[in-house]
């Protein structure tokens, strides 16, 4: 999608045509302008001072925001799993060296250093949430694969097609 473009633009039929057969219901226009493929080019015009309040409040806007964001990105997805997989290795990793304490004091070292029950209610939780974040941004990859399914939207759109001339002695 080019930067800056909004909702507001000029468009041939044949590209309105393609975005009208589109059967998805919250159609964001600046993403799928883009997504059909067809040649574009910027129309710069200046533009007065809006007179009055506008009608957008900022709730709408981050709506619509969000719209684009999961209409043409599966990046919040990756985001969970992410969060999930470093929080799931702080957790573990935290384990780990709990565990490496406890086993060089049954030695001898690390006499002085107590690990406090806290701890381990912090390693279960890291450990826990971090596994189910990643099994939800799993669940999420699927689901999005669905939703991409569901859209219908064509593989591909073709502008043309050249017939070629039938083969001699066909």
């Amino acid at each position: 999608m080019p930067k800056d473009s909004g909702t507001f633009g000029l468009m041939d039929r044949t590209i309105a045509e393609h975005l009208r057969k589109m059967p998805e219901q919250n159609l964001f226009l600046p993403a799928l302008r883009a997504w059909v493929g067809y040649r574009r080019a910027s129309v710069w015009y200046d533009r007065s001072d809006r007179v009055g309040k506008p009608k957008q409040t900022l709730g709408r806007l981050f709506s619509y925001a969000w719209d684009g964001i999961t209409s043409f990105s599966e990046a919040p997805l990756k985001a969970i799993s992410a969060t999930g997989i470093v929080l799931s290795l702080i957790g573990f990793g935290y384990a780990g060296i709990l565990l490496a304490i406890k086993l060089l004091q049954l030695f001898g070292y690390f006499a002085h250093l107590e690990v406090p029950g806290f701890t381990t209610v912090a390693v279960a939780v890291f450990c826990i949430g971090g596994i189910q974040l990643v099994c939800t941004g799993i669940l999420g990859e699927y689901v999005a694969r669905v939703y991409k399914e569901v859209k219908h939207r064509p593989l591909y759109i073709v502008e043309s097609i050249a017939s070629s001339p039938p083969e001699d002695g066909a």
